[in-house]
């Protein structure tokens, strides 16, 4: 269980606060929604560890995770800029996300080899990266994300980009991989078609002049 508890944020140059509540489950997938700039990213920046709110907690199960460095929290994020590194192999891409390092292990490959599987992208592995379509990129950024191992995966729209279609197949594909490794899933999205597609619940940002809110949708 992921539990936000009374969370706060404000930024020194803004009088607005930033509030938010939310729970979920291991095995769901929850989105954020909102308008652009109402402080949805701001609530992933938060759980990274890319910023520092000003109250409240974040427990996953009995600890608060804001009490961890960034790097020891356990979850991991995909941006809209997936920051893959063009020039390298699939398999080197891959592997930089299992210990920071860009070689190639005997130790490596049979990880690579099985999350390739997991993201539909069996042999690729020797492909080098610029060869890709936008989607296939994508995947890889998936596969980078999951060696990690993880329990809390963040996407902060990570699919805009693409056209409906690979969006589609991108978003079933989330909706697998959370149920098949008993994710936590929290989704950033401004599109109700994401949301409406594969989230189990939906939480959306009520903004006033003084305050932006997050508070259980519809779903």
């Amino acid at each position: 269980m992921l539990k936000i508890d009374n969370l706060e944020f404000y930024y020194n140059s803004d009088h607005k606060i930033y509030r938010y509540e939310l729970e979920a489950k291991t095995s769901q997938i929850v989105s954020i929604m909102g308008k652009s700039g109402s402080g949805k990213s701001t609530l992933l920046d938060i759980l990274a560890g890319f910023l520092k709110p000003k109250s409240g907690r974040v427990l996953f199960g009995e600890i608060d995770i804001l009490s961890l460095p960034p790097q020891k929290r356990p979850l991991c994020i995909l941006f809209q800029k997936y920051n893959l590194f063009e020039y390298l192999s699939v398999e080197q891409n891959i592997a930089v996300g299992v210990d920071g390092s860009f070689k190639v292990t005997k130790k490596k490959l049979p990880i690579i080899s099985n999350i390739l599987k997991d993201v539909k992208l069996d042999n690729y592995q020797k492909r080098e990266l610029s060869t890709l379509s936008g989607g296939e990129q994508q995947r890889v950024a998936i596969a980078r994300t999951l060696v990690m191992k993880r329990p809390i995966l963040l996407l902060d729209e990570p699919f805009v980009a693409l056209d409906k279609e690979s969006k589609t197949d991108m978003l079933k594909l989330i909706k697998e991989i959370t149920l098949k490794n008993n994710l936590i899933t929290l989704m950033v999205t401004h599109d109700k078609y994401d949301s409406d597609l594969i989230a189990d619940k939906c939480y959306i940002v009520e903004e006033s002049e003084n305050e932006n809110r997050l508070k259980l949708g519809i779903n």
